[in-house]
């Protein structure tokens, strides 16, 4: 390995797929749990308030009623006009009246609208609804009414394109800015008027608005916690990768030319073997192989033979040879030694050309003339005389 090499080793390799994959898997995982956290506390909050805003309702609209009720009696309305407006100081309703039947205003809880609306409620058909207002009159019901209301002077707090995925998912009723309560006034089992009073839904936008902070800034928790966990499992993933890098020698680095070029001129054409190398089974020659390609050798060649190592002669140069029967080779013919090994019974007689020594039998052969064999029929040379024994 190079220098060049070693120092890309040492270079920031970043996995940028794990982290990606880790941030992505978090980041939908957490937005989820945070958005489904969001929406079951913000309904149940809503839902909260308006149960709470109807049952306080219905009390108040019966005190209305009972105090509207003697008043119209005692055609004095001193005491109606005192509960309207501490009940607008406690914050509890924002605007409350009480008319008759054909419409005419006897008391409402502000004294520039009363003035404004010159002692009828019809004055203004754009501020009050007539039809919803008198209800309990027309249907001669003695039940509160409730229904959403839109107030003039009152708007909703978000925009019409954000009004709408809240209307089909979140909350129904954000369109309108408050609630209308209504309550008829009975004397005598007849309905006189009704007593109405108006609360705005600055309890449910303020709920709505808080929820949509906190999620903003969950969501933003929950980049944040993503980033930094992915970023760490990321890096502690890189090490330990390279960890197991450097253990195993698993780096490769692409060779340049000039390497490439330098590490064939180095390479050796014989391939060296140490200690217990092992040769493919293809690569091995055995010599029998090829005898069948060894040429017969002319019949006037000799013939040498080497001697074994562990069996020689040299005890017998220096005896005489024993002489044999029949025809002898003379001293000027050359003649082939044999040596017999093995055991062989003592008991046998010995052949005449055979002669038993202390380092086993010795058979001087006769040479074979090459004349002689040419001139014979047989084409076909014997093999020696085979010597039987037990061993």
């Amino acid at each position: 390995m190079t220098e060049k090499n070693r120092k890309k080793l040492r270079k920031w390799i970043f996995p940028a797929g794990i982290f990606m994959l880790l941030f992505l898997t978090e980041t939908i995982i957490g937005t989820g749990a945070a958005l489904t956290y969001l929406y079951v506390d913000g309904k149940k909050g809503i839902e909260r308030i308006e149960k709470y805003t109807v049952n306080y309702s219905m009390t108040l609209a019966e005190a209305f009623a009972r105090v509207a009720e003697l008043s119209y009696k005692a055609k004095n309305y001193s005491s109606l006009k005192t509960l309207f407006h501490e009940k607008i100081e406690e914050n509890t309703i924002d605007e409350a009246f009480f008319i008759l039947s054909d419409g005419k205003l006897i008391v409402h809880s502000n004294t520039t609208i009363e003035k404004s609306l010159m002692g009828n409620i019809a004055n203004d058909e754009m501020s009050y609804n007539l039809d919803m207002i008198l209800q309990p009159v027309t249907r001669r019901s003695t039940e509160l009414f409730h229904s959403d209301y839109n107030i003039i002077n009152k708007q909703v707090p978000f925009s019409r394109n954000e009004r709408e995925p809240i209307q089909k998912y979140y909350y129904s009723g954000i369109n309108s800015s408050g609630w209308l309560f209504t309550k008829g006034v009975f004397i005598n089992g007849k309905p006189v008027g009704a007593v109405n009073f108006i609360i705005s839904k600055e309890r449910i936008f303020s709920s709505v608005k808080e929820s949509i902070a906190r999620g903003r800034i969950m969501l933003t928790a929950v980049l944040l916690s993503a980033f930094c966990v992915s970023l760490l499992i990321s890096v502690i993933v890189m090490f330990r990768y390279r960890s197991i890098q450097r253990r195993t020698g698993a780096y490769e680095f692409p060779q340049t030319h000039a390497e490439r070029k330098l590490s064939a001129e180095k390479k050796p054409v014989v391939p060296q073997l140490h200690g217990d190398a092992i040769i493919p089974a293809s690569e091995v020659y055995f010599a029998d192989d090829d005898l069948d390609g060894i040429p017969d050798e002319p019949f006037d060649e000799r013939i040498i033979e080497e001697e074994p190592e562990l069996f020689t002669l040299s005890s017998f140069d220096e005896e005489t040879l024993p002489e044999l029967t029949g025809e002898r080779a003379s001293e000027n013919e050359e003649y082939v030694t044999i040596e017999l090994l093995g055991d062989i019974d003592e008991e046998i007689p010995v052949k005449p050309e055979l002669d038993l020594q202390e380092g086993g039998r010795v058979y001087i052969a006769p040479v074979i003339s090459i004349d002689a064999i040419r001139k014979a029929k047989r084409k076909e040379i014997r093999d020696a005389i085979p010597v039987h024994g037990r061993g």
